[in-house]
């Protein structure tokens, strides 16, 4: 006896649409762009620009080892202040000479 199945032909699906392939690369990129945003602040650079950099897909992690090299903010405004304070002790001491051997 023999049995003969009959094979359905199945159409190809249908492409997906454009915003369904694009919709990995916006959570990426939002993600990234929101990351840097809030990194570019506390580094003191603007965060909005920051965040569109990051929006571009693959270009953001470039941006976001440039942004990670750049000292902090608050870190620059402490060096600062402690040039200031040596720099006005330096000024405020007068220089005593040891006596003579």
């Amino acid at each position: 006896m023999i049995i003969f199945m009959a094979q359905a032909q199945t159409t190809p699906s249908p492409a997906p649409p454009t915003i369904a392939m694009l919709f990995p690369w916006l959570f990426l990129g939002l993600i990234l762009g929101t990351v840097l945003a809030t990194i570019a602040k506390r580094k003191g650079k603007n965060p909005v620009l920051w965040f569109f950099l990051g929006f571009i897909p693959l270009v953001g992690f470039f941006f976001a080892f440039i942004l990670a090299s750049r000292p902090d903010a608050a870190l620059l405004d402490r060096v600062r202040r402690l040039e200031e304070q040596v720099a006005s002790s330096a000024a405020n001491t007068t220089r005593v000479e040891p006596p003579p051997i």
